[in-house]
């Protein structure tokens, strides 16, 4: 498991090390939030969900210098907004909007890997 901070993960130099690194920050609270569905999240799993937020902004930036073309780049753009929402809604402790962001970013993450995996 590379559970890695957003600075590490800006050092990454493989595409595959990165997305794994991607997905040791993601998977865990993607089942948090469907397990969370009907119920406001804690403070603790607030933090999670804006962590995680912070963490996936990052990974697009650097996932560009691995471009495999527009249609990639473009998930990448959509998952960094959508971590962008997700932090904010976290942070703001928006239990709907944080739940909901983090089963669309599972989704666009699903997304790709249909298309680019």
């Amino acid at each position: 498991m590379r559970d890695l901070g957003t600075e590490e993960i800006g050092e990454l130099t493989d595409l595959e090390e990165l997305m794994y690194v991607k997905a040791t920050v993601a998977d865990p609270r993607f089942k948090l939030a469907r397990s969370l569905e009907g119920q406001p999240p804690g403070d603790a799993d607030s933090a999670a969900f804006a962590d995680m937020g912070a963490r996936l902004q990052v990974t697009p930036r650097h996932g560009k210098r691995f471009s495999m073309g527009p249609g990639f780049d473009a998930y990448l753009d959509k998952l960094e907004q959508q971590a962008a929402a997700l932090e904010r809604a976290a942070d703001a402790r928006d239990a709907d909007a944080t739940l909901r962001l983090a089963l669309e970013i599972k989704g666009t993450c699903r997304a790709c890997h249909d298309d680019f995996r």
